[in-house]
């Protein structure tokens, strides 16, 4: 997944999960592993900010 938000750019990506199914993770703390995950692999916290917040608010019109 990494490699794939740098191949088209963390401004063209919205970070979210599935999680929050029974016998998963709750939505929150599967996000959160997903950011560790992406950060772990190298993705800087701007980029990370850039898809699970502005990214987000720009598409539903909220910036």
């Amino acid at each position: 997944v990494a490699r794939q938000i740098r191949a088209i750019g963390p401004e063209h990506c919205i970070m979210a999960t599935d999680f929050g199914r029974y016998g998963l993770s709750t939505p929150v703390e599967g996000l959160r592993q997903f950011i560790t995950c992406m950060l772990d692999l190298g993705l800087t916290p701007a980029q990370i900010r850039t898809m699970v917040k502005s990214n987000p608010e720009r598409l539903l019109g909220l910036a």
